[in-house]
């Protein structure tokens, strides 16, 4: 039976901060794609994309696709 006073167990905590950097990730290329469309470009490519990214010190692990 669980403890629910007890934390989460170590494999939920991960799972629980693997989600959270997928969502802080996700709204990072949001963000890029609303600065590239709000400055003129009506339909920015994953180069233009990736360009922010790296302005901003954001580094992409495997690339943008």
């Amino acid at each position: 039976r669980r403890n629910p006073s007890r934390s989460l167990e170590p494999s939920a905590a991960a799972a629980t901060s693997a989600l959270s950097f997928l969502l802080r990730s996700k709204m990072k290329f949001i963000a890029a794609y609303l600065l590239a469309y709000l400055s003129g470009n009506a339909s920015p490519s994953a180069e233009d994309l990736t360009s922010i990214l790296e302005s901003g010190n954001f580094v992409l692990l495997g690339g943008l696709h």
